[in-house]
C-alpha cells in the first residue's frame, strides 16, 4: 500500500515546498545582507527601498553589529544553495546541512536582529518623533521600513525553511532507512538459483525437479 507523501504549509508536498522556501531564504537573506554590508562599508544608515543612503553616519557600536548580522546573513544565503540543490538531487547530506545551518543560526539572528535595532533606534533618533508633534517623521518610517525588511521578514522566512527542511530531512532518512531493510530482505526472500538445483538433481538421481517445483 502506497503511504501518501508528507506536506508542509498545508497541503504543499514536503519536497516542493522545500524547494519553493528555501529559494526564497537564499533570495531575502541575499538581499539583506547586500543592505547591510552596503551599510557597515559606508558608515551610513540605509534606506532599504531604493538603496538610498540617507546620510546619517552609524556609531562604531552598531557599524560592529551590522558587519556580524551582515556576516551572519551572508552564511545563511550560502547555506540555501545547499537547500535548493539537496532538494533537487534528493541529497540528504545537503539538506541536513541546510537544516543545521538554519536552525542554528535562526537564534543567532534573532538576538542580532533585536539588537540591532535597538541601537539603531538610538543612533538614529526615531525616538524623537514620539516627543514630537509632527504629523510626518522620516526617521521613525525609516526604522519600521528597515527593521521589518532586514529583520523581521528574514527571521520569518527562516522560521519557515526549518520547519520545511527538517520534515524533509526526516522524509529522506525514513526512506534511506527503508530501503536498507527492504534490499537485503528482498534478496534473502530468493530462491536458490536454478542452476545449483539442477546440479543438485543430476548429482542425486532420485531427486525429481520437477515434481518437487510443481
Amino acid at each position: 500500500m502506497r503511504t501518501l507523501s508528507p506536506t508542509v504549509f498545508g497541503c504543499i508536498p514536503v519536497r516542493s515546498g522545500t524547494f519553493i522556501i528555501s529559494s526564497i531564504h537564499g533570495l531575502v537573506t541575499s538581499f539583506a545582507a547586500g543592505a547591510l554590508w552596503v551599510a557597515f562599508a559606508l558608515d551610513r544608515n540605509v534606506e532599504v527601498l531604493g538603496w538610498k543612503l540617507n546620510g546619517d553616519k552609524i556609531s562604531s557600536p552598531l557599524k560592529v553589529l551590522t558587519g556580524i548580522l551582515a556576516g551572519v546573513e551572508t552564511l545563511v544565503a550560502v547555506s540555501c544553495a545547499f537547500g535548493v540543490i539537496g532538494t533537487i538531487t534528493k541529497n540528504y547530506n545537503m539538506i541536513a546541512l541546510y537544516s543545521g545551518f538554519t536552525k542554528s543560526f535562526l537564534v543567532l539572528v534573532v538576538i542580532l536582529g533585536v539588537i540591532n535595532l535597538v541601537f539603531l533606534w538610538k543612533d538614529d533618533p526615531a525616538d524623537a518623533c514620539l516627543r514630537s508633534n509632527e504629523p510626518y517623521c522620516a526617521n521613525l518610517e525609516s526604522f519600521f521600513i528597515t527593521g521589518l525588511i532586514l529583520v523581521v521578514i528574514p527571521i520569518i522566512v527562516q522560521t519557515a525553511a526549518g520547519y520545511a527542511v527538517t520534515k524533509y530531512a526526516e522524509k529522506l532518512a525514513e526512506d534511506e532507512r527503508v530501503q536498507l531493510i527492504v534490499i537485503p530482505y528482498s534478496q534473502s526472500a530468493n530462491v536458490e538459483p536454478a542452476s545449483d538445483l539442477y546440479s543438485y538433481s543430476e548429482s542425486n538421481p532420485g531427486y525429481d525437479l520437477e515434481k518437487n517445483y510443481k
